[in-house]
């Protein structure tokens, strides 16, 4: 006998959900949170982070998307998701096959949380990151991507931040408003037609 169980922890009007699906052509992509939980909490249990890099974590962790999804409202945001499990690029991708796009990041640009690259060169990423590169092993376009930075793009978050796609004359006005408040807010990539990969990482 088949027994399902729901729990309801929240109402949303319909015309202020975000979808994952809608990303246009010419947009610009927005990261609301630096990367790095993933190996933070991976050093952690190892004991092999510095304490100030776990605090570091943690109030980034402690940080809700509420408030930057609050600032959407007034701007013509096409899809939006979370960063969390699949990291950075698994989240993209789902963005990308669902609007029949390209997403080209460009992985200078990704902000990583401070203290995050030593744990990174020592190696300290969780199981999921390779879970994840094998997801997408012919999904990502690496060109000259140093293997460090790729791994780190594919590294699982934790209470990670907003991936958002609106079109490039909004992009500015939203970031500033994000960081009016207090909030990250980097230009990470841009949208394009749909090529032979889904993600274009340069």
């Amino acid at each position: 006998e088949l027994k399902c169980g729901y729990a309801v922890t929240g109402i949303a009007s319909p015309n202020r959900i975000y979808r994952n699906r809608d990303a246009k052509p010419e947009d610009v992509l927005l990261l609301t949170k630096p990367l790095g939980t993933g190996l933070i909490s991976t050093g952690i249990k190892r004991n092999s982070t510095p304490p100030q890099v776990a605090a570091a974590g943690i109030r980034w962790m402690l940080q809700l998307n509420r408030a930057a999804s609050q600032e959407l409202h007034d701007f013509d945001v096409h899809a939006v998701t979370d960063v969390t499990g699949y990291g950075l690029l698994g989240h993209a991708f789902e963005v990308a096959r669902a609007s029949g796009v390209t997403l080209r990041i460009e992985h200078k640009r990704v902000p990583l949380i401070d203290g995050v690259w030593p744990l990174a060169e020592a190696g300290l990423f969780p199981g999921g990151q390779d879970a994840n590169r094998r997801l997408l092993a012919d999904k990502v376009r690496w060109n000259d991507t140093p293997l460090l930075w790729q791994k780190i793009l594919l590294d699982p978050q934790t209470s990670g931040g907003l991936l958002i796609s609106l079109p490039a004359a909004e992009a500015g006005m939203l970031q500033q408003k994000l960081q009016q408040r207090g909030l990250s807010a980097a230009e990470i990539g841009s949208v394009h037609k749909v090529e032979d990969f889904y993600l274009d990482v340069r």
